[in-house]
């Protein structure tokens, strides 16, 4: 999408007093620096424009905790699942589907007209908790990544 086209979706979404539409989608969930090329299936009530805008919204979240941290599809879906009404599903054997990239949706949103911190309805409560236990485990894994002043 062309940044104005972004600022539209980014007003659009910010009107929203509910961001559940009537009908559930499927999405195939991807990310560009998965080097396994793994490809996650999730059921949610949003149009396609919510959906890249609340996985946005959560890796901006945990950037605010650690910035050089990339979330996994796996983690994004477990939040998706415990704070926005998703659920992660087996790969579908027919109907359609969107196809989202979180590198792509992140970067979609990334910019300064378009902060999701300001849209009241994406937001949600006890979201920092998983960020941080996601974040140690991953310096669990790789020590020399820990920063001096540490997750706690």
């Amino acid at each position: 999408m062309v940044n104005q086209t972004i600022k539209k979706v980014f007003e659009s979404i910010k009107k929203k007093k509910n961001l559940q539409s009537k009908t559930t989608r499927i999405f195939k969930l991807n990310h560009a620096a998965d080097e396994n090329e793994t490809d996650y299936w999730v059921s949610a009530p949003y149009t396609l424009e919510v959906f890249e805008a609340i996985c946005a919204h959560i890796q901006f979240e945990c950037e605010k905790i650690e910035m050089s941290y990339g979330m996994s599809q796996d983690e994004v879906i477990e939040i998706l699942e415990k704070f926005y009404e998703c659920e992660k599903i087996e790969r579908p054997k027919s109907g359609s589907y969107f196809n989202v990239d979180l590198n792509y949706s992140r970067e979609m949103f990334c910019g300064s007209n378009t902060n999701l911190e300001e849209i009241k309805t994406i937001q949600r409560e006890g979201m920092e908790e998983y960020f941080k236990k996601y974040i140690l485990e991953f310096y669990d894994m790789h020590p020399n990544w820990r920063p001096k002043e540490t997750v706690k």
